[in-house]
């Protein structure tokens, strides 16, 4: 297992251009709009990849952990199922590039552009699952407000 994780971020650390990695970098509308599409496609996939592999991940550990009870088990890992998938999709939800559409589109609007990538993709899936523009507008305004106090 060891092994795996050093060989996954040993890849990370080559294919990833370095401002991708960067800690110092937020990853807010301002970066995703200097980033090529390529990268952003990338992104995307990453996080949907993540998600997984931390599912699998949690799956394993409780799996193996002798002080938690099997109904907490599967508790925990459908609370944590249900928060993937309302955060970010499942494929059959929304496919990878209308991710990086919706986002593209909601970074268009300058007001926007200081709100975390994080903060955005359950709002994206709303939009392209059909929500009203009035119910996407809500949240929006909502989530410029957090994100200015944060600042």
């Amino acid at each position: 297992m060891k092994t795996i994780v050093l060989l996954f971020s040993s890849i990370i650390l080559i294919v990833l251009p370095t401002n991708a990695i960067q800690e110092d970098i937020p990853h807010d509308g301002y970066w995703w709009d200097n980033v090529s599409n390529s990268l952003k496609l990338g992104y995307v996939i990453g996080l949907a990849d993540g998600y997984e592999t931390c599912y699998s991940l949690f799956n394993d550990l409780f799996w193996q952990a002798d002080s938690i009870s099997e109904s907490d088990y599967y508790n925990i890992l459908n609370e944590y199922a249900q928060y993937v998938t309302t955060l970010l999709y499942r494929t059959t939800d929304i496919t990878y590039g209308e991710m990086v559409e919706g986002l593209d589109r909601f970074y268009g609007d300058q007001r926007n552009r200081g709100i975390m990538i994080e903060g955005v993709l359950k709002l994206v899936r709303m939009e392209v699952g059909g929500k009203s523009d009035a119910y996407i507008d809500s949240v929006a305004r909502r989530l410029r407000k957090e994100y200015k106090k944060l600042k």
